[in-house]
């Protein structure tokens, strides 16, 4: 039994002071990595402005491709048949992309739009669908919707009190 708890001891000594001699050596070398990222990193500042630019164009060029391309495109250019549920998300992914390259192109805006706001509080779902005729940005079509939603609350309100 005594040598059984001397050879566990030794064993653990053993491993106790590996690991701390591991543990200088990757201090030394955090060190020196610490000092060459600092370095690294002034020059890099520039390139990644303009790797993160280039990136955003072939994002995009990539989303145009994939928006013009049929089911059919795609199976000819991956070289195997989709089957229902490969077709759906393909077409889903189109979808999403669409909708990415529309706002991207600042057809649509964003925040609060009291125009919007204004045709639905003040004419209702006649200003509503002048939204819709005539006017293409679906956040002044939202805002539209709210301000219809904002007139019905107040006269359920006026009515219950």
């Amino acid at each position: 039994m005594k040598k059984f708890l001397i050879l566990l001891a030794l064993l653990f000594s053993l491993n106790v002071s590996n690991a701390s001699f591991v543990l200088s050596k990757e201090k030394a070398s955090t060190a020196q990595n610490e000092k060459a990222a600092s370095v690294l990193t002034e020059k890099n500042v520039a390139n990644e402005a303009q790797n993160s630019a280039a990136k955003a164009l072939q994002e995009r060029a990539l989303m145009e491709k994939v928006v013009k391309m049929s089911v059919k495109d795609y199976e000819a250019l991956s070289g195997k048949k989709m089957n229902f549920t490969e077709r759906l998300a393909f077409k889903l992914t189109k979808k999403r992309f669409e909708k990415k390259l529309k706002m991207g192109d600042g057809s649509s805006s964003s925040g609060f739009n009291i125009g919007g706001f204004a045709l639905g509080f003040f004419l209702g779902l006649i200003g509503v669908l002048i939204a819709y005729v005539f006017i293409k940005d679906d956040n002044l079509r939202k805002w539209a919707w709210i301000g219809v939603g904002t007139i019905v609350a107040i006269a359920l309100l006026a009515t219950i009190l």
